[in-house]
């Protein structure tokens, strides 16, 4: 009809983004509801987390082996769930007992190595996942060794040790300097428990770095032993003893050089173990090499391991150095070794390590502080924590890196 239109007289028009608009709120709802599951379904919530955390720590707090008996709660942890869990738990539970978690090598080395048994397959992804420096490498280790049963072509040479720890790891001096001494470890299940065929296959590595920590590693190994008791080299660990400690100072005083050096370095773990963590009997102790560097890496890799023992956590960083403060660039190496183990375990300990710090004589402290901060930026640790701890020091010893 002339004039007629397609819309009835008796129909109601209603605009077509009536229609859009409720749609789109529908979409949208459905995407938070989504979202909102995926969320609580990948991340499990703090309270749970840290109900782990107390479990854990309830279990093994009366135990006089507490410290072993959170690495094996945490491997059945990790087995049971996942890396990233497992480390949420591990952040927690050193906020619970600091004392008895805050030096955590074993703990993640528990951790990633329940963690790569799952697929061996994916151990790079893993390594990528991880901190290298976090735990003093006990990250690190974990992957590696699990790679190491696992791979039967694996050989310990200058072209692994340069594809994994250079390719896979470069960038941070401390995930670097782990690898090698992992490589150690490893070098003497490689010669079937022969550590002199080890020490000299770690000479062979290119780089006085590679070399001197390989050489760490290897002699570690053969005191802690928890390779060659897994291997089957040995049926149990040999005990920390002073008669053990005096067949080892026999043993470290056959080598010369870098593995000289070695071997006494790693010897302060029996020293620190049977007397106590008292930095006085381990300078006594380490005094018995025949050489001044051996004598000085023994007391300040011993002092380094001391700090994380639960008898001076609180302890003043001057005490602990105080062996070798007539010296001071070995009284500096100690001061610095001090402050990157504790950095080193647990970004946690930056607070820790401002009071040590802060608690030296006037004339220390500027280096001190610099000593954290070096650490941190080296590591390439995430930039707002660098800055955290910059905001935490003095300003009038905050060391030009902080501007920087």
């Amino acid at each position: 009809m002339p004039g007629s239109s397609d819309k009835s007289e008796n129909s109601i028009y209603i605009p077509r983004r009536f229609f859009i608009f409720p749609i789109m709120v529908i979409f949208l709802l459905l995407g938070f509801l989504y979202f909102k599951t995926q969320l609580f379904k990948s991340s499990p919530s703090d309270g749970k987390i840290k109900a782990e955390a107390i479990k854990i720590n309830n279990e093994c707090k009366k135990l006089t082996t507490i410290k072993s008996c959170y690495n094996e709660k945490f491997y059945k942890l990790s087995k049971n769930t996942d890396l990233d869990y497992s480390i949420e738990v591990l952040n927690t539970l050193q906020k619970i007992n600091p004392q008895a978690s805050t030096g955590c090598h074993l703990i993640a080395h528990r951790i990633t190595q329940a963690e790569t048994e799952k697929n061996p397959e994916s151990w790079k992804e893993i390594l990528q996942k991880v901190s290298p420096a976090t735990c003093t490498g006990g990250f690190l280790h974990g992957v590696l060794e699990v790679h190491a049963q696992n791979d039967p072509k694996f050989t310990i040479n200058n072209s692994t040790v340069d594809s994994i720890c250079k390719d896979l790891l470069s960038g941070t001096f401390t995930g670097e300097r782990s690898c090698y001494h992992n490589m150690g470890h490893l070098m003497l299940i490689q010669t079937d428990a022969d550590l002199n065929i080890s020490i000299d296959n770690c000479q062979k590595l290119t780089g006085s770095l590679p070399s001197y920590e390989c050489l760490s590693g290897a002699f570690m190994e053969n005191l802690t032993a928890e390779n060659l008791v897994a291997h089957g080299y040995l049926k149990e660990r040999i005990p920390w003893t002073e008669e053990r400690a005096t067949e080892i100072e026999a043993l470290c005083n056959t080598y010369e050089g870098q593995a000289a050096k070695a071997c006494w370095k790693e010897l302060s773990y029996i020293y620190t173990s049977i007397y106590k963590q008292d930095p006085k009997k381990l300078l006594d102790a380490c005094n018995k090499a025949p050489e001044k560097t051996s004598r000085d890496e023994c007391y300040v890799y011993g002092v380094g391991n001391i700090v994380n023992m639960p008898r001076v956590m609180n302890g003043n960083i001057i005490n602990l150095c105080s062996g070798v403060k007539d010296d001071k660039s070995v009284f500096d190496y100690c001061m610095r070794q001090v402050v990157w183990t504790l950095v080193t375990s647990n970004t946690n300990n930056i607070d820790r390590a401002i009071k040590l710090c802060a608690a030296a004589p006037e004339k220390y402290k500027a280096e001190c502080f610099y000593n954290i901060v070096d650490y941190l930026q080296m590591n390439k640790v995430d930039k707002s924590i660098i800055n955290s701890t910059c905001d935490k020091i003095t300003p009038s010893k905050r060391p030009d890196s902080c501007v920087a």
